[in-house]
């Protein structure tokens, strides 16, 4: 069985970086947003270190959240912390062109906003951007709209869904099926 809390130690390391001081969308704390994601990619059943990954995939800011605890500089501070994979991860989400990679999931690299440069990509990283990105939205969604309404939270994922939906782990698709049947 998969945890039902993240890492306690991450947590902490969250606290420490300022996670929990740094505001984020629908009056929420980052470190709120990043645990929600978590849960999600959880729930999915996703590798540890795409959770774990996922727990921290702003950390480094991202092209639609500006604000970063931790600058590329830090990168080894996150790995010491999360582990290799996990931060690799991470810095991936939070380096990419987020419009550019929607429009191209399928490439083998990602525009890094950090250097101006391209990074390639493997396939489980593409796998774990596309499931942190989904439920990214999903989290984004769901603290504006509410749980209550899955009508609104399908209306605004369903675009980015059907994108990434190639990539994704059958769970997540059978989750995201049971959602729109319950709209």
């Amino acid at each position: 069985m998969k945890n039902q809390e993240p890492p306690a130690s991450i947590i902490a390391f969250l606290a420490e970086v300022g996670a929990t001081q740094t505001p984020h969308h629908a009056g929420r704390s980052l470190s709120a947003h990043l645990v929600a994601t978590w849960k999600i990619l959880n729930d999915w059943q996703q590798p540890e270190a795409i959770c774990i990954g996922g727990l921290c995939h702003s950390l480094y800011g991202t092209d639609a959240f500006d604000t970063a605890c931790l600058g590329p500089l830090d990168r080894p501070k996150v790995q010491a912390t999360i582990g290799n994979e996990a931060e690799q991860i991470s810095f991936l989400f939070g380096a990419m062109r987020r419009e550019a990679f929607l429009q191209q999931p399928d490439l083998s690299e990602i525009e890094n906003r950090f250097a101006g440069t391209k990074i390639s990509i493997n396939h489980s990283e593409r796998s774990a951007l596309c499931h942190i990105l989904l439920a990214n939205e999903l989290d984004l969604v769901i603290a504006k709209k509410g749980s209550g309404r899955p009508d609104k939270v399908l209306k605004k994922v369903a675009p980015i869904y059907q994108i990434l939906e190639p990539f994704l782990s059958r769970i997540t698709k059978t989750d995201y099926r049971t959602l729109s049947q319950n709209k």
